[in-house]
């Protein structure tokens, strides 16, 4: 029985994991700037969309990754503003961040 093993998607021949591509960090980098300078987020998924279309799946990778913390840092933001804890019986603490 063989086994198949499915290669990783290379950038210049360099082999990348999640943000350590260079493609993927800057647009991630660059929707996050968007975002904080008050780009609606429809703008962006239609930008999204423009680059699904010319299949540049590594930039794609990144803006979804930026919309994705963004949707987390909102849902995080409002647990907290409503104090939605003491209804469900979620506690959440503060923590740091911290750097990988």
């Amino acid at each position: 029985m063989e086994r198949v093993i499915s290669s990783q998607k290379t950038c210049n021949n360099t082999r990348y994991k999640g943000l350590d591509n260079p493609i993927i960090y800057d647009h991630y980098l660059l929707t996050l700037y968007e975002i904080e300078n008050g780009t609606h987020v429809s703008d962006i998924t239609n930008m999204l969309k423009e680059y699904e279309e010319k299949e540049l799946y590594y930039e794609c990778a990144g803006i979804w990754r930026a919309l994705d913390h963004y949707q987390f840092i909102i849902l995080y933001a409002l647990i907290i503003y409503y104090d939605i804890d003491h209804v469900t019986n979620i506690k959440i603490e503060n923590y740091e961040i911290k750097d990988y």
